[in-house]
């Protein structure tokens, strides 16, 4: 079985898995933005539009993403901040993949809203990814300095 690509730890059958099937459903804004983070990796866009917001879809362009989800090379998820309120939720993430031979880094803050008793993506916004480096530059392929025992660029990057 294969480890599920939003880095829970989980089996991807298990994990994003049985949301991208509709065998359960998202438990909360975290949840959602993992599986979604899956659907990209797995190239089920179907998924990511399903999984937008109603007010939202319209401006959703699907062969842009479908390009961008193909042509990447997922590299992993970091969940850095994740709250929920009743029927409203952010999520802040980064995730890394490589696209023309370079690295990059998407931070976004998302928003979620339940509709209808279900999770959806409503809208998100780009952060900055600078930060002040507190140590030695650490190279993609040196160990990950979080202990995985993979490349850094394949876990913590």
């Amino acid at each position: 079985m294969e480890t599920c690509p939003c880095q829970s730890g989980l089996y991807y059958e298990e994990c994003c898995g049985s949301i991208h099937k509709d065998f359960k459903k998202a438990t909360g804004p975290e949840s959602l933005m993992r599986a979604r983070y899956s659907a990209y990796v797995k190239n089920d866009i179907n998924f990511i539009i399903k999984t937008h917001h109603p007010e939202k879809v319209d401006g959703f362009d699907q062969t842009e993403a479908e390009d961008w989800a193909s042509e990447s090379e997922w590299l992993g998820l970091r969940i850095l901040e994740s709250s929920e309120q009743k029927n409203e939720g952010e999520v802040l993430f980064e995730c890394t993949y490589e696209l023309d031979d370079k690295t990059h880094l998407h931070r976004e803050r998302s928003t979620f809203k339940k509709w209808k008793g279900d999770w959806y993506f409503f809208d998100g916004r780009l952060e900055s990814t600078s930060k002040k480096r507190g140590g030695p530059k650490i190279g993609r392929n040196d160990p990950c300095p979080c202990g995985s025992g993979k490349k850094f660029k394949k876990c913590c990057h």
